[in-house]
């Protein structure tokens, strides 16, 4: 609901009203203006003002930067847009951007607390960089996100943080979880560019422990890169680009006190890639590639844990091989990092650690149209999963009960005369749904001319032709 109009609450139509608000905690955003004379600038929110509400119709031009207040809780909530950089298509960041991302905060000063944002109904367009700062003790709740350019990522979420029912069409990292006891419920995510749909971080700094994600539907990712996925490269070249993506360095302890869960994901499309759950050196230490210069040093000779659960996962086979394991570093690698010289390196070496990853219910259909749980027996025919370096550790399950909701289609082969369906021997019993001009389930017959069980599946046979190739399973 908007807020009540009253002493404490200022109605904003134009950036000259935004000079004097000493008497006001409330603004109410409408019509169409920029906070900035340009509209990709930084607005700097005063600290009495602690809630801004965008208005129906409201299509605010710029960024909202929060000074820091002591701890408060502030709120920007309402149906309303923010734009953050009035459509710079052809540049990764506006001219006179200041670098921040849509909604910016101070950084809280040290031993003191942080303060808490509520972030409710708004959409943040062409943001330029994140939507957000890193949110800590945050809520996120019906909000959307759409960007264009190749840095326009989605939301970096902190420790305690929660999102509920979210879309976001965003050019880069979309659920950035680099905090403790995230927590996100019901995302629909359309990957643009590239990044990750879910990215665990960049650095070493990322715990991972608690988080959370209950319902993640990948309505389509438009990732050209990486074509050859590889844990010999030495830049970034589209390594961060996969359904759940790890870029994390040397050092990096993820899940190591509470094992992160990841659950109920349905990727509509083929992806590109799937896992890209690596720990590497940091792109910007590449002397031959460097993507910046603002990285910390690290010791590429530290050990790392990554753990991570993932269940109820059903997504077509991906284009391109998954990758999960240690970055092989090449012989005459020598970092930029100028006191790390242990850091150059002679012979080939690759980084050290344990990955801990927990595979259950996921569900992958091929291009013939089988549907296969993954298992170790398949991991490498059927999701082209490749792994690098010692103590990678993957255990598979599949527990049909909880996924059948996870099985949209079962291989159909038809000829002139028969229709012959497959589905693995370990589901259980079950019945067909059907629509017009499908045979009814009790036609299904076993395979008269075939064995009742091959490699695996199983076999019966529909003699009724129908044009209608797909079926679902259910109890």
């Amino acid at each position: 609901a908007p807020p009540t109009t009253g002493t404490n609450v200022m109605t904003i139509t134009n950036n000259t009203q935004l000079t004097n608000l000493t008497n006001f905690d409330t603004l109410i955003f409408q019509g169409t203006f920029a906070l900035v004379d340009g509209g990709y600038a930084d607005y700097y929110v005063p600290t009495n003002i602690t809630k801004i509400y965008l208005a129906p119709g409201a299509w605010v031009q710029g960024k909202l930067h929060f000074i820091y207040s002591g701890g408060i809780n502030k709120r920007v909530y309402g149906p309303g847009v923010l734009d953050g950089s009035r459509f710079c298509y052809a540049l990764r960041s506006c001219p006179g951007d200041p670098g921040d991302h849509s909604l910016s905060f101070d950084n809280t000063p040290a031993h003191s607390p942080a303060d808490t944002f509520s972030l409710d109904g708004i959409v943040i367009t062409d943001h330029n960089h994140a939507m957000d700062d890193l949110l800590v003790n945050g809520s996120v709740n019906n909000v959307k996100g759409i960007g264009w350019n190749g840095l326009n990522g989605g939301f970096r979420l902190g420790d305690n943080t929660t999102v509920s029912n979210v879309f976001l069409r965003c050019g880069d990292d979309s659920l950035m979880m680099w905090g403790t006891n995230v927590t996100v419920r019901n995302a629909t995510v359309w990957q643009n560019y590239n990044g990750g749909v879910v990215n665990l971080g960049w650095s070493d700094n990322s715990p991972g422990d608690g988080c959370l994600i209950d319902g993640l539907y990948v309505v389509k990712t438009d990732w050209n890169t990486p074509i050859t996925p590889s844990f010999t490269k030495t830049n970034l070249n589209g390594q961060n680009n996969a359904v759940i993506a790890s870029l994390m360095v040397p050092g990096t302890l993820f899940g190591t006190v509470n094992t992160p869960l990841f659950r109920n994901i349905l990727v509509e499309d083929p992806p590109n890639v799937l896992f890209s759950l690596k720990i590497l050196f940091p792109e910007c230490g590449d002397p031959n590639n460097p993507r910046d210069d603002t990285c910390i040093e690290v010791d590429l000779t530290l050990p790392s844990v990554l753990n991570l659960n993932i269940e109820n996962l059903c997504t077509p086979a991906s284009l391109q091989p998954n990758s999960i394991g240690f970055l092989t570093i090449p012989a005459g690698f020598a970092s930029e990092f100028p006191t790390n010289g242990d850091n150059t390196f002679p012979t080939n070496y690759t980084l050290t650690g344990s990955m801990n990853i927990g595979l259950t219910n996921v569900i992958i259909q091929s291009t013939n149209g089988t549907v296969n749980p993954l298992t170790s027996a398949n991991a490498a025919a059927v999701a082209e999963l490749i792994t690098n370096g010692a103590n990678i550790n993957l255990s598979y399950g599949f527990n049909p009960d909880p996924c059948l909701s996870c099985l949209p289609q079962l291989a159909i082969t038809a000829s002139r005369t028969n229709a012959i369906l497959t589905w693995p021997t370990n589901f259980p019993a079950f019945s067909l749904e059907f629509a017009t001009n499908l045979a009814s389930p009790t036609v299904w017959q076993t395979n008269p001319t075939a064995p009742a069980v091959i490699g695996g599946l199983n076999v019966v046979t529909n003699p009724i032709f129908s044009t209608h190739q797909f079926y679902r399973l259910t109890q």
